[in-house]
């Protein structure tokens, strides 16, 4: 992990556990891509999330209740995937090579790029399924393949990640300053 300054920007290798100054004035970042955010949050493109990506496949269960307190687990899965949050306000004049806006969130913008090609992923797999369902099932059988598969594949994978972060990097250098008087930090 690495920390960013939350008002100059300053870039640190050390979580902000560790830091000897104040480490309310830090956020932490993942290392591969604090470069990016450091240069985006500069030129004004202020974030909110982000991952670099992992090269490995992880799993598990969330408890879900629903509106009569009736307790379900539910699998989920999370691929190896690149992403960048900005705060509210923020908009993009142009989107790095391969990536996509997240249509999903309706009140941030989100960029991400998925790494599932390379895993042979099929993507409807990904998602939380009741237990007991057929889908959970498939789910169970499609997490066991990723595990076996992405031994073969974490460098790939890995590669892909690191690339990725150096097309975001040269991205970030072509845009120009994101300039908002009424943007709330």
């Amino acid at each position: 992990m690495a920390s960013i300054h939350k008002e100059t920007f300053d870039m640190y290798q050390y979580d902000k556990h560790n830091l000897i100054l104040s480490p309310d004035d830090y956020f932490s970042v993942d290392e591969a891509i604090a470069p990016v955010i450091q240069l985006l949050n500069r030129k004004g493109y202020l974030t909110e999330w982000s991952c670099a990506g992992h090269s490995l496949v992880d799993g598990g269960f969330v408890k879900v209740e629903d509106e009569n307190g009736k307790v379900e687990y539910s699998k989920t899965m999370k691929l190896p995937r690149t992403y960048i949050s900005f705060k509210e306000g923020i908009s993009l004049p142009m989107l790095p090579p391969g990536f996509e806006l997240d249509e999903r969130n309706k009140e941030y913008a989100v960029i991400s790029k998925n790494y599932h090609n390379l895993l042979n992923f099929n993507d409807n797999y990904s998602g939380e399924f009741p237990q007991g369902s057929k889908e959970y099932d498939m789910l169970e059988n499609a997490l066991d393949m990723l595990r076996n598969n992405i031994d073969n594949k974490f460098f790939e994978v890995s590669r892909a990640i690191l690339e990725a972060m150096e097309e975001l990097y040269k991205w970030a250098l072509d845009l120009p300053d994101f300039k908002n008087e009424g943007l709330n930090e």
